[in-house]
């Protein structure tokens, strides 16, 4: 029937008192772990800004400092380049003044070499310092030759050998060594074969000398021999005669 078909509505009756107070109580509870997750991540949030700040506080000053720094690593290096370029300066203004008698005077010649490799040290491609140190490797060559042709070849040894310190690839100082080295070589053999010859002649005299003295003791023996054997007959000729008597 339609009263069977029909469903009761839910009941409206008021909640009583104490039912009220559990609703509103429950509803406190929310609101107030809500305002609670609110705050951390609140204190969260302005955790990471404050990081995020400070991070950038800090990265801004190492930056400046890394500028400062390379701004007085420029400085440092355009006065050290100043102060080379002033010392260059000086070094070759020296070494040109010097150079007007290097050849003449051994003392001049060997400050020479040393302010031209310094100018070298200071400037590794400085040609005018590379060709002057040629120079001076060119003059002990030609030292070396003079004392080479008068045969004088530790002498020509020793300014090779001078040349070779300030220019250890000098191709003429290499070849001029091999050549004087032949030479004391070639020296060296004939001195050895006039030993030889003068032992030789010595020993040819020595054996002349024995065989002479041989000579003189077999002659003085015939003679002390013959003259006993005249000595004995005089002596046999004089008990005949007394014989005789």
């Amino acid at each position: 029937s339609v009263e069977d078909s029909v469903q009761p509505l839910p009941s409206t009756k008021p909640m009583t008192d104490s039912q009220s107070v559990r609703s509103k109580g429950g509803m406190g509870w929310k609101l107030g772990a809500a305002a609670a997750f609110l705050v951390v991540v609140g204190a969260i949030l302005w955790g990471v800004n404050s990081s995020n700040t400070s991070n950038e506080n800090g990265s801004n000053q190492f930056e400046q400092a890394n500028q400062e720094k390379t701004k007085i690593e420029k400085h440092d290096d355009s006065r050290a380049e100043r102060d080379r370029n002033r010392l260059l300066i000086d070094l070759t203004e020296k070494s040109r003044r010097l150079k007007s008698n290097f050849q003449s005077n051994n003392i001049a010649r060997q400050e020479l070499i040393i302010i031209y490799r310094e100018m070298l040290r200071i400037d590794i491609e400085n040609s005018e310092a590379s060709k002057g140190l040629i120079e001076i490797s060119d003059y002990y060559l030609t030292l070396a030759r003079e004392a080479f042709e008068r045969e004088d070849y530790s002498a020509a040894l020793a300014e090779i050998q001078l040349g070779l310190a300030i220019d250890s690839e000098s191709e003429k100082l290499m070849i001029l060594r091999n050549e004087v080295n032949a030479a004391i070589a070639r020296q060296e053999q004939w001195r050895q074969e006039q030993v030889r010859q003068e032992q030789k002649l010595q020993e040819e005299q020595a054996a002349r000398a024995a065989e002479e003295k041989r000579k003189l003791e077999e002659e003085n023996k015939r003679l002390e021999e013959e003259k006993k054997r005249q000595q004995q007959a005089q002596l046999k000729k004089e008990r005949q005669a007394q014989a005789q008597r």
